[in-house]
This record gives C-alpha cells, sequence and structure tokens, in this order.
C-alpha cells in the first residue's frame, strides 16, 4: 500500500495513485449475513444513503445494480437482463413505473438526423426515429425504400409512402368490411328536391355531354387520373345524378300519362 499524503492519495498496487483511491488487481467485497448479500456499497457525498449500490442476490445469484431503495433504477443481471425490475422472464425484461413519466426505453444518437433508434436483430423489424418523422421498416432499414409506416413531425400518417399530404396517405389497396365517411349536412343533395331547384334540361344535358364528353359537375377521367376522387365529395354528386335522374322520369312518365290520357280520349270521341 502506498500513502500520498501530500496528496491525499492512497494506491495498492500502485505507488503513483493518480485519484484518492487508486487499486490495480481485484477487489473482493465480503458482505454482510443476510439475504442479500452486498458486495459493494456506494454513497453520495456524505449522507448515510448507501444507493446507488452493488450486491449479489444468494437466492438465484443474480447481480443487482439498485438506484435505491425502491427498485427504481435497477439493473439485474443473471443469465437473462432485467432493467426496473429483478424478476426477468425473457433475455431482456423492462419495467417502467406507471406512477411516472418514464418510458421503457429512450435511446438517442447525435450523428446525423437519428436521434433516436431500435432494431431487432438480423435487420428485420426496425422503427426508426428521426429529428423530424418515426419510421417503421421491415427487410433492412434502406430509407425510403423499406419504410412501412412513416409519420411526420406534422402528425400526416403514410402508409408505403413517406411523403404523406393528408393526415393519413396509403399508396395500395385497403381492404375494409365497411367505410364510415362524414359529410357536410348542406352537401348532401336533397335540395335537388326542393321546389326551387333548377333543374337542367335534357337537351342543355345533352349539349354538354356532345362538348365536354362527361356528366355536368362531375369530373373527367384526365382529372381524376391527376388528383383522385373524392370519397365523400363523389358520393354526393353521384347521389345528385340519381336525383335529377329521378326527377327526369317523373317528368317524362307525367309526359306519358298526360298523352296516353289524349289517346284515350281521342279513341273515345272516334265513331
Amino acid at each position: 500500500m502506498y500513502i500520498d499524503t501530500s496528496e491525499r492519495r492512497v494506491g495498492i498496487g500502485v505507488t503513483d495513485p493518480q485519484v484518492a483511491l487508486d487499486i490495480a488487481g481485484t477487489i473482493h467485497g465480503r458482505s454482510d449475513s443476510g439475504s442479500n448479500l452486498y458486495s459493494l456499497k456506494l454513497r453520495r457525498g456524505e449522507s448515510n444513503l448507501i444507493y446507488p449500490a452493488l450486491y449479489s442476490e444468494t437466492s438465484n445469484g443474480t447481480l443487482i445494480i439498485a438506484g435505491d431503495a425502491n427498485g427504481n433504477g435497477t439493473v439485474a443481471l443473471t443469465n437473462t437482463v432485467g432493467i426496473g425490475t429483478t424478476t426477468t422472464s425473457h433475455q431482456l425484461t423492462i419495467a417502467a413505473d406507471a406512477n411516472t413519466n418514464q418510458r421503457g426505453i429512450l435511446l438517442t444518437q447525435n450523428s446525423g438526423s437519428i436521434t433516436s433508434e431500435w432494431k431487432t436483430s438480423g435487420g428485420g423489424g426496425t422503427g426508426i426515429s428521426s429529428s423530424d418523422a418515426f419510421n417503421i421498416f421491415t427487410g433492412g432499414s434502406a430509407f425510403p425504400a423499406n419504410s412501412r409506416l412513416h409519420i411526420t413531425a406534422g402528425g400526416n400518417v403514410g402508409i408505403g409512402t413517406t411523403n404523406p399530404s393528408s393526415k393519413l396517405a396509403v399508396d395500395g389497396t385497403i381492404t375494409s368490411k365497411e367505410v364510415v365517411v362524414t359529410v357536410d349536412q348542406a352537401a348532401w343533395p336533397d335540395y335537388v328536391f326542393a321546389d326551387d331547384y333548377t333543374l337542367r334540361s335534357l337537351e342543355e344535358v345533352e349539349q354538354f355531354i356532345d362538348e365536354k364528353g362527361h356528366l355536368p359537375e362531375v369530373p373527367s377521367a384526365e382529372e381524376v387520373a391527376e388528383e383522385g376522387v373524392a370519397m365523400g365529395g363523389m358520393q354526393s354528386t353521384l347521389l345528385k345524378k340519381i336525383e335529377e335522374l329521378t326527377l327526369y322520369l317523373i317528368d317524362m312518365k307525367q309526359e306519358v300519362d298526360s298523352l296516353r290520357a289524349e289517346l284515350k280520349s281521342v279513341k273515345s270521341q272516334t265513331p
């Protein structure tokens, strides 16, 4: 043992201690009796706190690093690893405190645009949170080729696309048992049956079709290819056309009934 009184340093196995206690070799800590055998106790400053503490558990040979007496900040090591718990059921078990804002995993990386990253082994399913978006990708971490789910900083979600321009953008087919689209009441075409509604004549509709190649108020094939179809608006437009068609049929029936009545009258007057 070497004691440097001038620098107030102690060296064990060294004659030039660089810190208050400088040891060259292995430390073997013998602990007190009891179920939890403390091999090493650490203090904060001059207080009586013994946490964080490093000790072994005799029942299963677990090495435990305890943050405090309540188990917060605990890391348990056997053939499995536990963070926040000494009960491990998998190779890695993480337990967050439900009474605080703690989260299970927080990884940070300051280089480039990535601030946190989580990966499974083999590069299979992987999630990456960057400085401006969150991504989940599979089949490797190539971006944007393997991105499956992309959430922008503004809250837009893209599935199969990394550039969603709306709250949910899907590049592919959606399979669903039912889709509910909300439409403003004023936009729903019940007004077609109002007394003050002006219905185009069939001659006007025919002229429009001859000039444009599609029905009035219905987008052309070119417009649909460029801008897509708004489901709510299109459903409203199609219903409007059905209601207008119903009015045309009613008018035609009235005309036919009138002609039949006239024909019947003419026949009755014929000797």
